[in-house]
Formats: C-alpha cells, sequence, structure tokens
C-alpha cells in the first residue's frame, strides 16, 4: 500500500511524508522484493538501504522521477548486488532524478551496464564497484574475498594466454570476455556528477563513464581490466584527477561522438596515473573497438582539454594519442554529422611524466598494409609499405608502426616504435565553403565556434571561426597558407618529462605510407611559435542537492486500503484512482471483475491500434475510461513532440489486457493500468502498474493482484490473426512471459515531451486512426471518440474506407499495401510504388516497438538514433551510424543500419536476438517477432541503398573502423 512510485512516490497524497524512511534490505528468500517495493514507494529524503551479504537479482532495479533519494550498502566488500541471473540488462538503472546518491556495494555480472543514471540532476556515486567475475572462474560472487583483482607489479602480457604476470612471473587470475556487459558506471544526459572511488572491473566498452553531461568531477577511481578504463565523451566542464587507469586497452578516453545531442569541451584530466594498459582489446564493437592495445590517453575529435601533472607509462603503443574524425571515418566527406568539428584542438599538455610508452606499439591486422618486398605486413614485421588497405580495421597502429619505420630511415633513433605523444597531423588547413546560418549566430562561444545541440541541422559544415579574416578577407602567411587563430585552436605542450629511451612525438602528417613524419616537438612549443600558450581551463563545479522533503503527512495504509474497497454497482472507484490497490476488482472497471476483455463500467471504450507493441504474440485488449465532462485534447504529434498522444486529463485510465489464445481456449495472464494522477504543486503524473491473474483451486480466474516483484510465466499459443486481410497463423510457447514490475513501466513510458512518470505511448492519433466495429457497425475510431465528446479540438475529419485522410497514420506493418502515410520523414520513394509500401510498413513497427525510447525527447536519446515517423531516414536513423554504446549488443556489426546489407546491420541483429543482454525492444518478450524481423530484413536488403543520406558504409570492408 501506498507509495505511487511517480512524481516522487508520494502514496497519491500530493505531498511526500514529513519524515523520511530508512528501506532496510536483508539477503534473504524475499530479498527482491523487498528492493522492488523499496525502489516504487520511496519518498524524497527516503534511503534504501541493503545489508551485508551478496543479494541475487533477476531483473533490473528501477527508480525515476524522484528527488532526495540514497541507495546504499555496507561496503563494497560487503554488500554485493549479483545481477548474473538476470532477464534484464541493467543492474541499477535511474532515470529524471534529482539528488541521487548511490554508494557502499558492489555490482556484479548484469548482462549490460552495471549502473546507469541517465537524465538527472546532483548525482552522486561513490564507494562503488562495478565488475564482471573472471572468464576463466575461480571468482565467487558469495565470497567477496575472491572479487579482488590487483595490477600491482605488472611487468608484461603473455600474449599466448592474455594473461599478464606479475613482478614474480605469475599470472593474475582475471580474464576478461567479450560477452561482459558494456559499461559499467554510465552516467548520460545529466548535470552536476560527482564519481568518487568507483572501481571498474571488466568492462567491455568503458569502465568509468560519463556522456552528454555538465559540470562533471570523476576522482579517486580506478579502472582495470576494461577495454577503455575511463571515458568523458561530449561533455562539457569535466574534471578527471587523482584516478588509476592500468590494465585496461586504453587508459583515458576523451570524446566527441557525431550524431547526439550535445558536443563537448573543457576536460582537465591531472594527477592520474595510466600504466601497463595493455590488455588486447575485446570489444565486440563500437567505436570503442577501434582503440589499439597499448594506449594510456586518447582524445578523438574534442576541444579544449588541459591534460597536465599525469603519470604515463608502459602502455606498449603509445602514450596520448590525439586524432580527428577524418582519420576515423576515412575522409572528411565521410562525416555525416555537419555539425561536428572534425578535429580535436586546444590540447594543452603540460607537466606530465612519460616513461616507457611506445616501445612495442600493436601489430597490425593482417593485410592492412602491403610492404614493398611483397609481403603482407601481416606478421607486424617493420617494413616499408607502399600501400594501406585504409577499409581496414588497423589503419592507427599500422600508421604508428609504419611512420616509425619511416621516421628511422630519416635518421631517427628509435626505430619502428610509437611514441610517447602521438598525433595524426590532420586539422583544417583551409576554411569551409560554408556560412553559418542566421539561427545559429547567436549561438556561438567567446571563440566564435557555434554550440549546436541534437535539434540542429546545418546544412554546411562551418569552421571560418578558425580562420583569421580581415575586413571580410582570408588572411594568409607569407607561404600562401590561411593564417589560423593561434593558439585557441592548437596543441601546446611545455615542461613535459619523457623517458630518453623512447620517441617523444610522432606526427603521421598524414595516411600515406610512404611520407615521413613529423618527429620535431617543437611545433607545439606555443610561447615560442605564438608568443603565447593556451590558459587554464576553469576548475569544474558540481553543485550539491538542496532539495526540500518538507511536506505533508501521506495517508496510511489503512485509509488507502479503506478507501479502494469502497465500491459498489457498475461505477469506477473514482475515489480509489489515486491510491495503488491491491487488487484490480477494487477499481471496478469491469462489471465482470473476473472477465477484462469486454463489458467495462461507466464510460469505458475498447481501442485497437494499427500496428501495436509486440509482446510474445499476446492478444492484447486495450480500454481507456474518461473522467465525467472531461474530453481528451486532439494532439497529433510533431517532431519537437515525437511521442505526442491524445491528451488526455487527470483522472483517466487505461487498461490493457495480455491473453493468449490456443484455439478456443485463452489463457489471461496480466492487465496493466496507466492511471492520470494529480500531484504536488498543481503538478500531474502518469502511474503505471500491472496485476497478474490468480485462480482458484478449480482453475476459475479470481482476481488481478497487483504484481510488486514482477511476475513471470510460461504460455503458449496457436491462433490466426484477427485481421480478416492477414493469413497467418501463430503458434508457438515461452518459458519467460515477464510481467513487469511497476518501476519498469517507465522503461518505455518516460519521455521529455510528455507528463512525469509513465505517460501513454499506445494512443497516438496516427495509431488510432483505423476501423473498429462499435456496436455491430465498422466506424473509424477517432470520428466515433470526436461524435462521443471523448475528445475536444479536432480537426473535421474526412472519412474513406474507414481511415481519417486528412490526418497522420502508421499503416498495418503486416497489411501489403496498407501504407498510406506517416507523419513527416518522407520516404524518398513514391506513394504507391512496392518501396513506399516496404518502408513506411517497417517504419510503422519500427516505430511502435523502439521509438518509444529511440527518439528526441527519448530515454535511448543518448545513443542519437531515432525511429520515431517524423525522422528522415538519415544518419541518425542509423544509417551508417556507429553505435555509442552497443558494447557486445553490437554482435560485431560496426553500424546500426548498412544499406543493402541487414546481415551486417545491428538493428536486425537486435530485434532478431533473443538474449536478454542484446535484444530489441530490452522489455515485453521473450521471442522474437519473426514476421517482423523478415519485413525490416527486407526492407534495408531490398530498399535501403546508397542513395540515403549518410550513406556510404555499404563500400566499407567489412564494416570496419580505420582507427584500430
Amino acid at each position: 500500500d501506498g507509495g505511487d512510485g511517480g512524481d516522487g512516490g508520494d502514496g497519491g497524497s500530493g505531498e511526500p511524508p514529513l519524515e523520511s524512511t530508512t528501506w532496510l534490505i536483508e539477503a534473504g528468500e524475499d530479498e527482491q522484493t523487498q528492493a522492488l517495493a523499496a525502489m516504487f514507494a520511496a519518498v524524497p529524503g527516503d534511503t534504501i538501504e541493503f545489508g551485508v551479504g551478496s543479494f541475487d537479482f533477476n531483473t533490473t532495479l528501477v527508480m525515476s522521477h524522484k528527488q532526495g533519494i540514497v541507495i546504499k550498502g555496507q561496503g563494497m566488500a560487503k554488500t554485493i548486488l549479483n545481477f548474473a541471473s538476470s532477464r534484464t540488462p541493467e543492474g541499477l538503472s535511474l532515470s529524471h532524478m534529482d539528488g541521487i546518491t548511490i554508494e557502499g556495494m558492489t555490482i556484479v555480472d548484469t548482462p549490460g551496464f552495471s549502473l546507469k543514471v541517465s537524465d538527472s540532476d546532483h548525482v552522486v556515486l561513490r564507494n562503488l564497484r562495478a565488475m564482471w567475475t573472471s572468464a576463466d572462474g575461480g571468482m565467487d560472487p558469495n565470497d567477496p574475498s575472491t572479487l579482488n583483482v590487483s595490477c600491482d607489479g605488472l611487468l608484461s602480457l603473455e600474449e599466448s594466454t592474455g594473461h599478464f604476470t606479475n613482478s614474480d612471473g605469475v599470472p593474475q587470475i582475471y580474464q576478461p570476455s567479450s560477452s561482459n556487459g558494456g559499461y559499467a558506471i554510465y552516467p548520460v544526459l545529466s548535470n552536476h556528477v560527482l564519481l568518487d572511488n568507483v572501481i571498474s572491473l571488466g568492462a567491455s566498452d568503458a569502465g568509468i563513464y560519463v556522456g552528454q553531461s555538465n559540470h562533471v568531477i570523476v576522482k579517486n577511481s580506478h579502472a582495470l581490466f576494461n577495454v577503455a578504463g575511463f571515458e568523458i565523451e561530449n561533455t562539457d566542464d569535466a574534471d578527471m584527477f587523482d584516478n588509476l587507469a592500468e590494465c585496461n586497452t586504453a587508459g583515458f578516453l576523451i570524446f566527441d561522438l557525431p550524431g547526439l545531442n550535445q558536443y563537448g569541451d573543457e576536460t582537465r584530466a591531472f594527477r592520474n596515473v595510466a600504466r601497463y594498459n595493455n590488455t588486447p582489446n575485446f570489444a565486440p564493437g563500437g567505436v570503442v573497438s577501434a582503440v589499439p592495445q597499448g594506449t594510456g590517453f586518447l582524445v578523438l575529435g574534442y576541444d579544449e582539454m588541459e591534460i597536465f601533472e599525469n603519470d604515463i607509462s608502459n602502455n606498449r603503443t603509445l602514450g596520448i594519442v590525439y586524432v580527428g574524425h577524418e582519420l576515423l571515418e576515412g575522409g572528411v566527406d565521410k562525416v555525416g554529422d555537419l555539425r561536428m568539428d572534425l578535429y580535436p584542438e586546444g590540447l594543452h599538455l603540460h607537466h606530465n611524466r612519460f616513461s616507457m610508452n611506445g616501445y612495442s606499439p600493436q601489430p597490425p591486422q593482417e593485410g592492412v598494409f602491403r610492404c614493398a618486398d611483397g609481403t603482407g605486413g601481416d606478421s607486424g614485421t617493420p617494413c616499408v609499405p607502399t600501400d594501406i588497405d585504409d577499409g581496414h580495421v588497423s589503419l592507427l597502429p599500422a600508421l604508428v608502426q609504419v611512420k616509425g619505420v619511416l621516421a628511422a630511415e630519416q635518421g631517427d633513433p628509435y626505430g619502428p616504435t610509437g611514441a610517447h605523444i602521438v598525433w595524426d597531423g590532420m586539422y583544417d588547413r583551409e576554411p569551409y565553403d560554408c556560412e553559418l546560418a542566421p539561427e545559429f549566430l547567436g549561438r556561438v562561444d567567446d571563440k566564435g565556434k557555434p554550440q549546436y545541440d541534437g535539434n540542429d541541422h546545418p546544412t554546411c559544415r562551418y569552421n571560418k571561426y578558425k580562420f583569421v579574416y580581415e575586413n571580410g578577407e582570408l588572411q594568409r602567411d607569407s607561404q600562401g597558407n590561411a593564417m589560423r587563430h593561434h593558439p585557441q585552436f592548437w596543441a601546446c605542450f611545455n615542461d613535459n618529462d619523457f623517458s630518453p629511451e623512447n620517441r617523444p612525438y610522432l606526427s603521421f602528417k598524414n595516411t600515406d605510407p610512404t611520407d615521413p613524419p613529423d618527429t620535431d616537438i617543437s611545433v607545439h612549443d606555443c610561447p615560442t611559435r605564438f608568443g603565447s600558450t593556451l590558459a587554464p581551463l576553469d576548475e569544474a563545479v558540481v553543485e550539491s542537492y538542496t532539495g526540500s522533503n518538507s511536506g505533508q503527512q501521506a495517508p496510511t495504509p489503512q485509509e488507502i486500503r479503506e478507501t479502494c474497497e469502497n465500491y459498489s454497482g457498475q461505477t469506477v472507484n473514482r475515489t480509489a484512482l489515486q491510491f495503488n490497490c491491491e487488487l484490480l476488482s477494487q477499481y471496478n472497471l469491469f462489471s465482470d471483475p473476473t472477465d477484462p476483455r469486454s463489458a467495462p463500467n461507466d464510460n469505458g471504450l475498447l481501442f485497437e491500434l494499427t500496428t501495436p507493441l509486440f509482446s510474445d504474440y499476446a492478444s492484447k485488449y486495450r480500454f481507456v475510461w474518461l473522467p465525467t465532462d472531461a474530453p481528451a485534447q486532439w494532439k497529433e504529434g510533431s517532431p519537437s513532440e515525437p511521442n505526442a498522444t491524445l491528451d488526455f486529463p487527470v483522472g483517466t485510465v487505461l487498461a490493457k489486457t495480455f491473453s493468449f489464445k490456443n484455439g478456443a481456449a485463452e489463457d489471461i495472464v496480466e492487465t496493466r493500468l496507466l492511471i492520470h494522477r494529480a500531484g504536488r504543486n498543481n503538478s500531474n503524473f502518469w502511474i503505471g502498474m500491472a496485476f497478474v491473474w490468480e485462480t482458484d483451486g478449480n482453475g476459475n480466474r479470481t482476481d488481478a493482484r497487483l504484481s510488486i516483484a514482477g511476475h513471470s510465466a510460461t504460455v503458449s499459443w496457436n491462433y490466426s490473426d484477427p485481421d480478416p486481410e492477414v493469413s497467418a497463423t501463430y503458434e508457438g510457447s515461452t518459458e519467460n512471459y515477464v510481467v513487469p514490475h511497476p518501476n519498469q513501466c517507465g522503461t518505455c513510458h518516460q519521455n521529455d515531451d510528455r507528463p512525469a512518470g509513465d505517460a501513454p505511448i499506445g494512443p497516438k492519433v496516427r495509431l488510432l486512426n483505423r476501423p473498429l466495429s462499435y456496436d455491430g457497425v465498422s466506424r473509424n475510431q477517432l470520428a466515433y471518440w470526436v461524435e462521443q465528446g471523448m475528445i475536444s479540438g479536432a480537426p473535421v475529419l474526412t472519412i474513406e474506407n474507414g481511415i481519417a485522410t486528412g490526418v497522420a497514420r502508421l499503416p498495418r506493418f503486416n497489411v501489403p499495401n496498407d501504407a498510406v502515410h506517416l507523419p513527416g520523414g518522407a520516404s524518398q520513394h513514391a506513394p504507391g510504388s512496392a518501396k513506399f509500401d516496404t518502408e513506411m510498413r517497417a517504419r510503422a513497427w519500427v516505430e511502435t516497438n523502439c521509438a518509444h525510447c529511440h527518439n528526441r525527447k527519448g530515454p535511448a536519446r543518448s545513443t542519437g538514433v531515432f525511429f520515431d515517423a517524423f525522422k528522415e531516414v538519415d544518419l541518425n536513423y542509423g544509417v551508417c551510424k556507429t553505435p555509442t554504446t552497443a558494447g557486445s549488443s553490437s554482435g560485431g556489426h560496426q553500424y546500426d543500419i548498412v544499406p543493402g546489407s541487414a546481415a551486417t546491420s545491428i538493428l536486425t541483429y537486435r530485434i532478431d536476438s533473443e538474449d536478454s543482454g542484446t535484444q530489441m525492444p530490452p522489455l515485453a518478450r521473450s521471442v522474437r517477432h519473426q514476421e517482423a524481423v523478415d519485413l525490416v530484413r527486407d526492407w534495408i536488403n531490398s530498399v535501403v541503398d546508397g542513395s540515403y543520406a549518410g550513406a556510404g558504409c555499404e563500400t566499407d570492408s567489412g564494416g570496419g573502423f580505420p582507427l584500430r
């Protein structure tokens, strides 16, 4: 009883209680139920505290839209949250929080991310460890002493086993795996983030990550045996200091990646240690799979960094490398995101200590370059190259070796080694023929750089702010080179200490394997060259949470119970809608309380969608109840509000029942409710709940009970499609049909353009635009609702064949020639053509199954992939887009959609998967939707081609990264 899980979980009273509560979770049989109940019911000021022991969970611990919450354990070595048997990707997943602290525990063996915090403010993560146990055994979450791994005293990597040995020649026990989750600590799209004393171990992408965030401090932390130890991505105003990165593939990464919601600058990294980062790259895909083994620091396309007072040592390929997207993507014209500055600039390296970096660069993969003597260079043997296969995946380490050989031939004493500092040597030497559009003129920083965001769409790439103009004329030096503003857009090195046995500096100059490199580090002596160096960056400031927890006392459990039980007749118990009743019958929604498929009480109305969300071939019954004399408002959606449904008033109830048909028999498993409630201070929010149906000793349904901890069931189905235009029979079974717990509702139902909480997804104009039988007469649903006074503000509707022609509509995905039109994102194919029909029907399925998260306002907007119907099919729809966070879920593929090749596209790989850590959507199904998979494959193979915006990767050799 009590907490509502939305708008702060206030129990329906509109105010939090006066006194905070500590929810103590003890290890034992009901540990998961305890934890889920606490996450659901906690209110501002509450603490959720885990006791000593190992806790086993088979589902994600989810929380959203709450304030001032602390989640804590008894310490890393005492409280272990084990997700090895989980059927959902994340361990802890929190979103839209204000003032969240998580501390004092270890999170182990999640299928996906260990700890994700998104769209939140004032985030504190401290005294935490997130890890995966060793692939070769020897680690037991029930024995915390086995979870400790150290890299102390490492000397070398044993190539034949992949194990490190310590100073006594004893192999280290830890073995990472590409099947590990991608990210350990993952705050994203958040503000004022503090990470203090966090440890990551074994992430197949990045261990300690902050992305698309602002005002960040990462300190006193330790990353080991990850692909990337620490990663700052598309983030503004970040400090990383007093951290240790060792035994990763790469120690510290500072990135700006294309196609995301924001771009970053101003990161300081100081007093860190990056050592022995020589673990072979075990990332199964994504950008980080391109990082060479043996990298101390890597900077990619990011501006304004100050890296100082760090110890960088014993990284086999290089100490610090900074490169641009021209190298990563294989050319300027291949970077489809026109908002991006492609090159890292404003890099200030000073007072760092470099030793033993670049001593034995990672060998390039077979065939990456061809040597003058005709050999393939596949063994990594130094040679004078004649050509580089730049479509292969090993360009960066190949260039390190190749340019090292050429440097030695020019008299450099270091031979075919790497260097302490490596630069790709690429920068924009001339301004592009592009003027800054008027709408962006007011959004430039103090250096003249435009501050684009995810909603901007420039038509060309602008970089003139880097160059010197007088009276509108570009200035050139005596050699005719365009004059740049220095040193703002350059890299300055001073007062660094380099060990003498390794090359201090190596600049490729370009990717020409026959062009000798530059090794003269004085080019970066800014005081000598330009008369000044880069000014120190300001320290990052992370503000503390200062929210208030005062309010009126919430109703007691007894008061809630009495309200829920006070109903009679054929009238909905509307007073109880403000509470989370224990039984579905207590809301009195149906005239037969044991049958939620028909006969709704009051003004309840059945409705259906054109293309619904797939849920293990379940049959679904949808009803809506509106408050008396309060209609829904017409809202059709737009590019700025892609998730807009009809605007339902407070007091609305939506019900959806899931059943499985076997001939004449039908097994009703669950009924889900969405209730629109009033919140504090004149706010409102939606709360989602699932009720599991129970039976008596004779198998008769009795009632449905609120499922606080979720539920799983074995179900089977064998039935014909109810649409007369679809001649299909569905037959199958699953032992893992999942009923979600209440906090999981927000995984799909929370978007920034919707009311707080679990706002509806389905009842959009474009999904309701279809006929349905009312009293035996087929009517367009929208038109009928308008006539019944259930919708106000609708336009005049013209109905043809049961469809309103003047408003948006998504087609039925499985009915050929049903594609009428989509609301924006128009196809480049002619309406009525076979390609148009295939594309529109495939996109309809992708929207209803993926776009509730993948849109510019959705929970997955950090990916930069948007599948809503308003989006053009281009880079941000996934065409040739490299994933930023796919990790092992990419299946080893490099692009979300490869034109003409569904077999190498991540989209089809994930919708075809039945693995809980890989499948998309991540919830609501345990089997694949075969008919939809076939349609999407057909669309990518036969319709999407090189003419689509962003295309080009279809010509890549293996769809790989040239950087790796």
